[in-house]
């Protein structure tokens, strides 16, 4: 565990991030050059110290060698209805295998993200489209967060989040 981690996630942004949201993965290769991917969810550890990610394996591969290429890996998650969007970065991402609490994670996160598109007009087979709910088996990718930044857009976006007292 690198030593420029973060303080555990607050539950503020537990609870923001495992709610309705859409998760953009990136990465580098050696060449610096980026690799992105939707998510399909997350799930954060007990003690709020790890977050867990998954994507399809499928249209992922520069990303998972990108990933066990450098360890670093940025995950933002914005929430469609109201564009409020989160960004956390870490340098220890590996991959690990999926739990049974991990397939509830994307199970519910399908479905609270389904009911907020609904919001502004998306139907559930866009929803489960943009996520490849049929594909098959994700991929986890756990990572300890180093920082957290507000990426929702206004004069804040960008800045760093300040730690809960």
């Amino acid at each position: 565990m690198s030593d420029d981690r973060c303080p555990p996630l607050s539950e503020a942004v537990v609870d923001f991030i495992e709610g309705p949201t859409a998760l953009l993965l990136a990465s580098r290769g050696a060449d610096h050059v980026p690799s992105l991917m939707l998510g399909r969810g997350c799930r954060v550890a007990a003690d709020r110290g790890s977050v867990t990610v998954f994507v399809n394996a499928d249209g992922a591969e520069s990303l998972l060698a990108d990933v066990e290429g450098c360890a670093e890996l940025a995950v933002v998650f914005s929430q469609p209805s109201s564009n409020r969007t989160l960004q956390l970065k870490g340098s220890d991402a590996r991959r690990v295998p999926l739990t049974a609490a991990d397939h509830a994670s994307l199970a519910r996160k399908l479905a609270i993200l389904d009911a907020d598109l609904s919001l502004i007009g998306f139907v559930a087979p866009y929803t489960q489209t943009l996520l490849s709910a049929d594909a098959a088996e994700p991929v986890a990718l756990r990572f300890t967060p180093t920082a957290v930044f507000e990426q929702t857009p206004g004069p804040r976006a960008g800045s760093p989040l300040e730690p809960e007292a």
